[in-house]
């Protein structure tokens, strides 16, 4: 009963969005395609927090010819249920994204997808992406945008609330659930914490994504009326997701931990 409701909704909600925003995409496709145009220069890739998949599974089905290619894929996390479910990763460690078991300059590549937001110290993990990078690596990472109101929202929303709530709104149980504290995710924070950690801010691009009052039937017409909104300039700054992408400089010097 509960699927059969589900389907209707969702039916419901992809004809009300063929009418109000029918451009809108999960941005999920956009960190894809940014993370395969960096994929293409066959880096050393370190994932953080990779839980059970580099990206959910109906926005990528990595490509086996194209990881192969790849010298080194790594991911880490500090769920070991989740980690030792991830079927792509030949090489993982059960850690804190805090410190990272990895000699400096060990990747090119270092990625985050939906993880910035639960740093207790965000300071501290660009300092050690910073470090494990090889000179002219990249940093990038997609989170939510605390400047949207659907983020301030649960931003401030009690944990215990959110992981009855997310079983309802997406399609993740409450195991997938994890305490967040939205310390860097400002386009402002990213930019002044990124330059602090020695990085060259690449790009900051603040991007729309798919309804998250899908499951709340008509309900759902005032969220994308609002995304409506904010896909004009004048209102981007309260997208809901940001896509940073940090590059360490070509001649940079190591940098202590703060």
């Amino acid at each position: 009963m509960q699927c059969r409701m589900r389907r209707i909704l969702q039916r419901f909600y992809w004809a009300v969005k063929k009418r109000v925003a029918p451009g809108v995409v999960s941005s999920q496709f956009a960190y894809r395609d940014a993370l395969l145009s960096y994929l293409k220069q066959a880096p050393r890739w370190l994932d953080l927090g990779c839980g059970h998949q580099f990206i959910p599974y109906w926005a990528w089905t990595p490509d086996a010819n194209l990881l192969s290619s790849l010298p080194r894929i790594v991911g880490v996390d500090g769920d070991r249920s989740s980690i030792s479910q991830h079927q792509y990763l030949k090489h993982r460690a059960l850690c804190d994204i805090h410190s990272l078991p990895f000699a400096a300059g060990s990747f090119d590549l270092v990625t985050a997808n939906m993880v910035m937001e639960h740093a207790q110290d965000p300071v501290r993990v660009l300092s050690e992406a910073y470090r494990v990078l090889s000179p002219d690596g990249v940093f990038l990472f997609h989170t939510p945008n605390l400047s949207s109101p659907l983020v301030k929202v649960a931003a401030h929303t009690p944990e215990w609330i959110k992981k009855r709530l997310i079983p309802l709104l997406e399609v993740r149980g409450e195991e997938d659930t994890y305490p967040t504290t939205y310390r860097i995710n400002t386009a402002e924070r990213v930019g002044r914490l990124g330059v602090d950690a020695g990085f060259h801010i690449e790009f900051c691009e603040l991007v729309t994504t798919e309804a998250v009052t899908q499951a709340l039937g008509p309900l759902v017409l005032f969220e994308l009326l609002f995304i409506r909104l904010t896909q004009r300039k004048a209102f981007s700054t309260f997208r809901p997701d940001i896509i940073a992408s940090l590059r360490k400089p070509a001649a940079a010097a190591s940098r202590s931990p703060r």
